[in-house]
């Protein structure tokens, strides 16, 4: 004798009738529950992702500081190499003075190994030229 299998829908409408069975309150509960859960786990996946955007941006505008500062050096060193072998006049030597007075004022902003080359080739370049100071 064959056994009777109960039809999908059947067993379905049954746990339907079963969860309609569920004190209301209960249900009130899970589903703060379940929403509780969801919104602390939105919110920590936020604040990672927050975080994450701030690490970003802080390394990124390190690099555009470190990037730009260094560019300046090198143009910087460029045109004191380039001043220690040409001829100026008393004209040029002014506005040398104050391109110098301009350039000590950045090199602070720059690192160690920077100020210290800056810092010889002003040496240098004061030394070859002998600069009139009364305009520092």
């Amino acid at each position: 004798m064959p056994t009777q299998q109960r039809p999908r829908r059947a067993l379905t409408e049954s746990l339907a009738d079963q969860f309609y069975l569920i004190p209301q309150h209960y249900l009130q509960k899970l589903v703060l529950a379940s929403q509780f859960l969801f919104a602390r786990y939105f919110l920590r996946f936020a604040r990672e992702v927050v975080q994450l955007y701030q690490h970003l941006m802080h390394y990124f505008i390190n690099l555009i500081r470190y990037l730009g500062s260094f560019l300046v050096y090198l143009i910087l060193q460029t045109f004191l190499i380039f001043c220690m072998f040409i001829r100026i006049n008393d004209l040029q030597s002014q506005m040398l003075s104050f391109i110098i007075q301009m350039c000590v004022s950045f090199d602070k902003s720059i690192n160690g190994v920077h100020r210290q080359t800056t810092f010889l080739l002003l040496c240098c370049l004061i030394h070859r030229f002998r600069f009139n100071f009364r305009s520092f």
